[in-house]
């Protein structure tokens, strides 16, 4: 994974678990891991800019909120792929606060959610979920990613991705 200041790169071809496993965590929640819930499939290795938002406001209610946050200053919520990217090239910056990626929210049945937190306890690095329902504290930290650039791939590739992810 390459690194640079504010700029990370989203690589193709790698499965959940294999993310995970670059990532090095201590603990990794089971639903993390499970990818009938969460998928990574990335297309065409991409670049582009992240940033960590933080909100100093006590107890922020709303997910929606935070998000509009992040789309008013041109970025969008960081995804699964790209918060285990930064994970891995900035493994650190969980030990001072949990990062958030609202790009990846999974749903249930009842209509509570949970997205995906890096977060750290006794030093130790993790991957979890965390549940939207209960608001955030100004200690949280949101990724928000804008890309720079997507590899060029062939038409049968893009044709498959929009199946992939456009038809239920």
């Amino acid at each position: 994974m390459e690194k640079s200041e504010n700029t990370l790169r989203i690589l193709a071809n790698l499965s959940l678990s294999d993310r995970i496993a670059r990532g090095n965590y201590d603990g990794v929640n089971c639903n993390v891991e499970n990818e009938e819930f969460f998928s990574t499939y990335v297309p065409a290795d991409y670049s582009g800019e992240y940033k960590l938002f933080h909100f100093d406001r006590r107890n922020i209610r709303y997910k929606e909120a935070i998000i509009g946050e992040i789309r008013r200053e041109g970025f969008k919520p960081g995804n699964l792929a790209e918060l285990l990217a930064f994970g891995e090239v900035y493994p650190k910056e969980q030990l001072k606060y949990p990062i958030i990626a609202f790009g990846s929210i999974l749903r249930f049945a009842n209509d509570f959610s949970d997205v995906p937190m890096l977060c750290s306890r006794a030093a130790e690095r993790g991957l979890t979920l965390r549940s939207c329902e209960i608001g955030w504290e100004p200690y949280h930290r949101f990724l928000g990613f804008r890309r720079y650039s997507l590899s060029i791939f062939p038409s049968w590739r893009m044709a498959d991705w929009f199946r992939r992810f456009f038809t239920s």
